[in-house]
């Protein structure tokens, strides 16, 4: 999943991919640090995952959007992506 200034363009503002496997959550970002992340948690901690993932960026300001909003574009990427995967 991404949020860009436009569906049809490759640069994104941030970028999620989320995986659920085995009892684990396991989620990977891009455009919301110095380098694509990793984060992992356990299914029962599903509730707090966004949150999580959130916290684990450190984006900076710049033309496509602030530090404020990439967080919290991730933690509403993160908690659609689980709503999708947990159906």
């Amino acid at each position: 999943m991404k949020v860009g200034p436009r569906n049809a363009m490759v640069i994104a503002v941030v970028s999620l991919a989320l995986r659920v496997d085995d009892g684990e959550l396991c989620a990977a970002f891009g455009s919301a640090g110095p380098v694509p992340t990793v984060v992992r948690a356990s299914r029962d901690e599903a509730g707090a995952f966004p949150t999580r993932v959130a916290e684990a960026a450190s984006p900076i300001d710049d033309v496509r959007g602030t530090a404020a909003y990439r967080r919290h574009a991730l933690r509403v990427l993160t908690r659609r992506a689980l709503e999708r995967c947990l159906a």
